[in-house]
């Protein structure tokens, strides 16, 4: 907070989450800092993680103490079905509507899914069974790998 009391930047921490496990004071230690700093920074703080639920109690839950602090929120929406047929016009141009229910069904268009397919080598409805059945079982979290990112502080504005 003393770098951005003369120089605007932006600071970017993923997987924010982990901080739960690591040391989980660290959420009001960041409000405090915060709290005392806001008026004279010049910070943009971005806040990405990936486990929905954590990142959900960290900024929604109102006991918390980084409740309210967001200016902004970004959750990431999976793939349509119409971007998912394109990705698979590109990497399989024969793919039948077997196909491309199967890519929606099983990854949810969620884009790490998706490329993992394709990757993988993996567009056809065959080849993403074998895969899903295979030992490497990355599909197993579809449901609760949801990115989100909170923009919890902004730049300070002096106007």
């Amino acid at each position: 907070m003393d770098l951005s009391k003369h120089q605007s930047f932006t600071l970017i921490i993923d997987e924010f989450q982990e901080f739960f496990n690591i040391n989980s004071s660290i959420y009001s230690d960041m409000q405090h800092i915060w709290d005392i700093n806001k008026h004279s920074s010049h910070i943009n703080l971005i806040l990405c993680g990936s486990i929905y639920p954590l990142m959900h109690k960290i900024f929604e839950n109102s006991k918390e103490p980084l409740f309210g602090r967001a200016t902004s929120r970004v959750q990431l929406l999976p793939f349509s079905i119409d971007t998912l047929k394109n990705i698979l016009n590109d990497y399989y141009p024969k793919h039948t509507n077997e196909d491309l229910f199967a890519m929606y069904a099983l990854s949810g268009g969620v884009a790490k899914y998706v490329e993992f397919s394709m990757q993988e080598k993996a567009p056809s409805f065959e080849a993403m069974i074998n895969e899903i059945l295979s030992e490497n079982l990355l599909f197993l979290d579809l449901g609760q790998n949801i990115i989100i990112c909170f923009v919890i502080f902004r730049f300070h504005s002096k106007n």
